[in-house]
């Protein structure tokens, strides 16, 4: 199902019909109703735009709230590593994220 639903999202971004924040809103929109779903359409996200911190933040987060907490920490941690290569200006709030995930047990 992941390949297919990344295959699909490829489509719809090389037609110009979504981009990233349209791939996470759809994500975000079925994380507690279909949790398996939201995985796969926001981990497509990680793969469709592999340098993206928030795409990885918005895996994380999802992540987080599935309880699968070291994975989320994984990503959040990507999310800093492409951050600070990119010098992104919200670098900070990373961090802060991050450090709010690995220290709620």
């Amino acid at each position: 199902m992941e390949w297919q639903i990344t295959e699909n999202f490829k489509k719809g971004i090389n037609l110009g019909l979504f981009g990233q924040g349209d791939i996470n809103f759809f994500g975000s929109q079925k994380i507690k109703k279909m949790p398996i779903m939201a995985d796969s359409i926001l981990k497509s996200n990680t793969v469709l735009y592999s340098k993206s911190p928030m795409a990885y933040l918005a895996y994380g987060d999802m992540l987080e709230l599935n309880g699968k907490r070291d994975l989320a920490l994984v990503n959040f941690e990507k999310s800093i590593t492409l951050a600070e290569e990119q010098k992104a200006p919200y670098l900070e709030g990373l961090k802060i994220r991050y450090e709010k995930a690995k220290n709620n047990k």
